[in-house]
Parts: structure tokens; sequence; C-alpha cells
């Protein structure tokens, strides 16, 4: 499985503290959204609307939703870390993680009120310049006598391309 390393950051209590983006990163965190889901307007999104995680936090949360599929296929969610820390070297200290959470009044594709669970990520590395949206969510469906999960995943990567996946 992909090794998690705490990046220690310091904190300061200004309004430039890391845990607020700057207002050129949210210009690109609204830019990147306002591309991937072309359907939606994000220009009336706040700064407060995106919170700093950590990569423990976030590798966590993504492992216990992918956990059943590790039980399938061990490599799959092996592959997908691998493949953004490729892109944007995660366990260095240029690489910011922030989560979005829409308003409640917003019925964007990041806040599916039918969704069992879901998680909207965004990695940004400093010094690359590059950014990767990693969504994810879970739904319910029934087919039959039957009720199956669908996993549906964004991932885009800044300045390249999206791909969707259901898994």
């Amino acid at each position: 499985p992909f090794d998690v390393v705490p990046v220690k950051r310091k904190r300061s209590s200004s309004m430039n503290d890391i845990a607020i983006p700057s207002k050129k990163l949210l210009f690109d965190l609204i830019s990147a959204l306002s591309e991937i889901f072309p359907d939606y307007d994000y220009r009336f999104v706040s700064s407060l609307q995106f919170a700093h995680v950590s990569l423990n936090q976030v590798t966590q949360e993504v492992n216990s939703y992918f956990s059943e599929l590790i039980d399938v296929d061990g490599k799959l969610v092996e592959n997908l870390w691998n493949c953004i820390d490729f892109q944007l070297s995660l366990n260095s200290p240029a690489c910011e993680i922030y989560s979005y959470k829409g308003d409640k009044d917003d019925n964007g594709p990041l806040n599916d009120k039918k969704s069992l669970w879901s998680f909207n990520y965004f990695f940004f590395n400093k010094d690359s310049q590059r950014m990767c949206y990693f969504g994810c969510k879970g739904t319910r469906y029934i087919m039959r006598r039957f009720c199956a999960i669908c996993i549906t995943l964004v991932m885009a990567f800044y300045p390249y391309h999206v791909h969707n996946y259901i898994l």
C-alpha cells in the first residue's frame, strides 16, 4: 500500500495561512471546478468552502471508502495513489491538499444529496504548478432484486486532461 509520511507545516495567524487558499490558488481551484463541471456556475464560491486537509486524513478516508475494492483488487487503489504521487509528489512540502464543501444550497455535482458518500479533493503542488482534482461518490441503485453501489470517480490533472471512471 501507499506509504503516508505526514508533512509538518507551520501555522500562522495571518489571513495568508495555508489553511485558506490564496487568491491565485482560489482562482485556480474555481477554474478547475468550472472546467470539470461546465454545466455548473462556481463564480461565487468563496475560500471558506475549501478546507486544508492533511495527506494522512485523505488517504484514510479514501482507503476506507475503497476498502471493498482493496479486497477485490489491492493494486487498484495503490495504483491510484501512485499515479497522483507521480504527478504531484504528495510527500513534498510544496504539495497542499484542499477539500471542497459547497454551501447548503449548492445543487452541483459535488453536493449530490442522493449519494451514500462522496469526497472532493484538490492536490496542488506549488513548485510544479500542477493540480489534481480527485472526486468520487458512491450511489446506491436497485436492479431487479439486488442492491449495488456504483462508484463514480473523476480524476483531473492540470494542465492536462480529465479522466472519468465508473468502478
